[in-house]
């Protein structure tokens, strides 16, 4: 930002600079109509230099914006808690779970989505219940908890 602004205060300067010389230059012109000229081809240099200097890096905002959030998101991930994965405290007990879960699908959900959980279609071909397959554990939970 203060490369930008003082880019912009020397084409300000350079800008009031060369109306000063154009000023000059149509007092020693005999004509009125050369003093008009000369004036708006200063005023149109001096503008043209002004807004040049504004353009000089346009992305330079961008980037530095995007160096920003990167650092934030850096400092959040490292002071953030880690994630804990639910698990089965031992495999004897993994295995009940599996057991049970199937037993429930089977004789609750097996009817309508079919025995490898790969969906069912009437005989026109249209989807009965949609195949299981895929889907993840919160889809699940929701599915289960609300019934649909």
């Amino acid at each position: 930002m203060a490369g930008e602004e003082r880019a912009v205060r020397e084409a300000s300067e350079k800008a009031s600079a060369t109306i000063s010389a154009a000023w000059r230059r149509a007092r020693r012109a005999s004509g009125v109509a050369g003093e008009e000229r000369v004036v708006r081809e200063a005023s149109e240099k001096a503008s043209a230099t002004i807004s040049a200097a504004w353009r000089r890096r346009p992305w330079a905002g961008y980037a530095v914006l995007l160096a920003a959030l990167a650092a934030i998101g850096v400092v959040y991930a490292g002071f953030s808690p880690k994630a804990e994965h639910a698990a089965a405290s031992n495999s004897a007990q993994a295995a009940q779970d599996l057991a049970n879960g199937r037993e429930l699908f089977n004789q609750n959900c097996a009817s309508c989505h079919g025995r490898n959980a790969e969906g069912t279609r009437d005989a026109n071909g249209r989807p009965i219940a949609p195949s299981l397959i895929g889907v993840g554990a919160a889809a699940v939970d929701f599915q289960v908890s609300t019934g649909r």
